[in-house]
């Protein structure tokens, strides 16, 4: 080594990596939809995409808006009812959600993990977590890396499964 930003290959293998998914992941995972050709929404075709906008302007908020910014609005303004509403539909469309049968980039992403490495992801789909279920069938062992996700509910921040928000019984998630 050279100088002390070059690293060997021992230590480039030992070190962990971490990969951020964020807005377009999923779509980019499915761009042509799901399974079903149920189409991944991006936030600024949120409402579209989930049939949304009647519901929208029947309470006189743009449809076209970030769908980001409606939510934070009506949450600010403590509008639980519409809250409620919104986060129905939401976990109804998303846990209708299925992976293709042929391999998709969340497919290749989960199969090159290791043990030490990392994905990181604020998406509401639970198409990564069928992901690495269906990879944990072809994995074993001490490299096979473990899942979990983390929400903040009531208050309180908890650690589950990834796709518990669909409230399906335990033994269908895993």
């Amino acid at each position: 080594m050279n100088n002390d930003f070059e690293v060997s290959i021992e230590q480039e293998v030992a070190a962990v990596q971490m990969v951020v998914l964020g807005a377009g992941a999923s779509r980019a995972t499915c761009p042509r939809g799901d399974a079903n050709g149920k189409l991944l929404p991006l936030m600024n075709d949120f409402a579209k995409i989930l049939s949304l906008e009647g519901l929208f302007r029947s309470w006189s908020i743009d449809p076209n808006q970030n769908f980001e910014s409606i939510f934070s609005d009506l949450y600010q303004r403590k509008e639980t009812t519409k809250i409620n509403q919104i986060q129905e539909a939401v976990e109804a469309y998303f846990g209708d959600l299925e992976l293709s049968d042929t391999p998709t980039i969340y497919d290749h992403l989960v199969l090159s993990l290791r043990k030490h490495d990392l994905i990181a992801t604020f998406n509401w789909d639970p198409l990564l977590i069928y992901a690495y279920r269906r990879s944990s069938q072809a994995r074993t062992g001490p490299s096979a890396p473990c899942f979990s996700a983390w929400k903040y509910e009531g208050g309180i921040l908890c650690r589950g499964p990834s796709d518990w928000i669909h409230r399906k019984p335990l033994q269908q998630m895993w």
